[in-house]
């Protein structure tokens, strides 16, 4: 996330220099190609994770669906002067916290006054009917298939079952996939199930043998061997590496 100053800034994004006005914010997606200059001056630049930022479901499907950060590219707005001094505000009070990132309740205002940006702006955003990027065939099969994913991924794992559901064939599917995210169905159906996986490890109370099977995996070993090659680290050691660490608030919805 970038806030430019009274002078505006020039970013190369995707490969292209991209001019940005005064008092301009402007989100950028992880697989976005982002180049910043060496001299960029008055410009603030705000870099997160989706592990710092997902503490539930809500947070996980709120960036999967969000238009400010469309997959492979980025979206802008210009803050109208009337949200200029939230904003600015709001920068201010980041700055402070990050001097104090040893304390936890440091991190966790870091985090919320993140969350507080992203709402307003795209409340902000929605009601101006500002155009998301992408906005084509392949944009849509890929949200449809982020849909699809979330509400059938107890189901299956399994490619073609998701491009049945759309009416297509897995082709079809891949060449969308790779052509707005530069990745595969396979791919996306694993980042999204380690998500899920990371978030029930780490708050639920069910048992790792319970985690595995409510997500298809009835051998436990299985279910061991998929985590431990996505994340370097077996469910249990995970889980608890994760319940280590100072609490953190949970919201399952």
């Amino acid at each position: 996330m970038v806030f430019t100053g009274n002078e505006g800034a020039v970013l190369s994004l995707n490969k292209k220099d991209t001019s940005l006005p005064p008092h301009s914010l402007l989100f950028i997606s992880p697989s976005c190609l982002l180049s910043i200059p060496e001299q960029l001056q008055d410009t603030d630049i705000l870099q997160f994770s989706d592990e710092f930022y997902i503490w539930s479901y809500h947070d996980s499907d709120f960036l999967q669906s969000s238009s400010l950060f469309p997959e492979g590219s980025y979206s802008s707005i210009e803050v109208p002067d009337n949200f200029l001094l939230y904003v600015q505000n709001v920068i201010s009070l980041l700055y402070d916290a990050f001097q104090h990132m040893d304390n936890p309740l440091y991190l966790q205002l870091i985090r919320n006054l993140l969350e507080q940006a992203l709402i307003q702006t795209s409340i902000h955003k929605a009601s101006t009917n500002m155009p998301d990027f992408f906005d084509d065939a392949d944009k849509t099969i890929v949200n449809l298939f982020k849909e699809s994913i979330k509400q059938h991924i107890h189901k299956s794992r399994a490619v073609k079952f998701y491009a049945d559901k759309l009416n297509m064939t897995s082709k079809r599917l891949a060449k969308a996939t790779y052509n707005v995210t530069d990745k595969t169905p396979k791919d996306m159906i694993t980042e999204y199930i380690v998500s899920q996986l990371k978030w029930e490890l780490i708050y639920s109370e069910l048992s790792i043998k319970e985690i595995g099977r409510s997500y298809g995996f009835l051998d436990e070993n299985n279910f061991s061997a998929f985590f431990s090659k996505e994340m370097r680290v077996t469910p249990k050691e995970f889980r608890k590496q994760q319940r280590k660490k100072p609490d953190r608030l949970s919201t399952k919805t």
